[in-house]
């Protein structure tokens, strides 16, 4: 094997593994963030629940813009339930009942 080969392999197991190690942290802080957000726990307050949901666009934009290996972050329950807010958010815009 050449040492072109050798730095090739390891490239694309340190890639593999932060890639790996990202995934883990994102999942990590989702589990975080489901224990200790009672608004979204609950769900009681639709209003308070969509004006945080709004507050953190740019995090919320970035979870559900990933890319790549992001199915397990999709299928967090955490990750879930906050896009079934969002939805059921946009579907009270659309018929205009707010």
């Amino acid at each position: 094997m050449s040492f072109i080969h050798v730095i090739t392999n390891l490239n694309e197991s340190l890639l593999f593994l932060l890639i790996s190690l990202s995934e883990g942290i994102v999942y990590r802080v989702m589990e975080y963030l489901e224990a200790k957000d009672d608004n979204i726990k609950n769900h009681k307050n639709l209003s308070t629940t969509n004006l945080n949901l709004l507050k953190n666009y740019r995090f919320w934009k970035l979870i559900f813009n990933a890319t790549g290996r992001a199915g397990n972050l999709y299928s967090h329950s955490y990750v879930v339930k906050v896009r079934r807010i969002i939805l059921d958010f946009v579907e009270i815009i659309v018929r205009q009942e707010i």
